[in-house]
């Protein structure tokens, strides 16, 4: 995983203030909670400079139509940054 990250105690604490629950969110997301949070913590530190992700795939090296992997939810902040061709892969051979 080629991230950028905040200190361990840092991340912790971010972690933390992130980790509690939201009522408000729509019934689609308890069809999968764990996809859910994992994706609402990633976007979430991505945009607060907690990791940053790195600008090409991680894969292929290709720089267009990059998504983010979530290889685990349970671990949402270990993420793979890939091409749309390789992720989709990835997921062929998990399926």
């Amino acid at each position: 995983m080629a991230l950028t990250t905040a200190t361990d105690a840092e991340l912790k604490a971010w972690l933390r203030i992130v980790d509690k629950p939201n009522a408000g969110y729509s019934s689609i997301h308890h069809i999968n909670h764990y996809k859910y949070v994992a994706r609402n913590k990633t976007k979430t530190a991505i945009r607060r400079g907690v990791i940053t992700p790195p600008d090409h795939c991680e894969d292929c090296g290709d720089d267009k139509l990059l998504e983010i992997h979530h290889p685990d939810y349970n671990s949402p902040l270990d993420i793979k940054i890939l091409c749309m061709p390789c992720h989709k892969r990835k997921h062929r051979k998990t399926a």
